[in-house]
């Protein structure tokens, strides 16, 4: 009786690991920095171990005095790494989906990079832009109902 051949593992290529740790390394950063920077009142926000509020950073709130869509998403990314979700929401309501995105890609990285490792090609896509499209919306949609508040619209 002969062995049956047995198919060759698959090779992985070398870019798609670096891809998967250029897109692990900066989420966790990100989520890490959500954890160690703190909001103070509406808004400031400082760094770790800074005494001094980090300057405004909306260049459409300094040129025009209106709020961008993304007006207020550090601020609510920061409310979320502290577990703060209903101020997160009053600063960008947008920032609750895309802190759990966030959250969400750690693992699914993770595990593409074990099965890359362990030989396996990486399964499924999560990189269809469905989640990305959903939080532009949210931005988009939450910026209209804040400019229709503040009376521009």
């Amino acid at each position: 009786m002969s062995a049956q051949p047995t198919s060759p593992p698959i090779a992985t290529p070398r870019g798609d690991l670096n891809w998967r740790w250029l897109c692990l390394i900066p989420t966790v950063l990100v989520l890490l920095m959500s954890v160690l920077m703190r909001v103070e009142g509406e808004h400031q926000v400082h760094l770790p171990l800074w005494k001094k509020p980090l300057p405004p950073s909306c260049t459409a709130q300094l040129l025009f005095g209106i709020p961008c869509p993304s007006c207020g998403m550090t601020r609510g990314m920061i409310s979320m790494g502290h577990g703060n979700w209903q101020q997160a929401w009053h600063f960008n309501p947008a920032a609750l989906l895309l802190f759990t995105f966030l959250v969400l890609l750690v693992p699914w990285h993770l595990y593409q990079l074990a099965r890359l490792r362990s030989g396996r090609p990486p399964w499924g896509n999560l990189w269809n832009f469905s989640p990305l499209i959903l939080i532009l919306i949210a931005m988009v949609a939450q910026w209209l109902v804040k400019l229709r508040l503040l009376g521009v619209i």
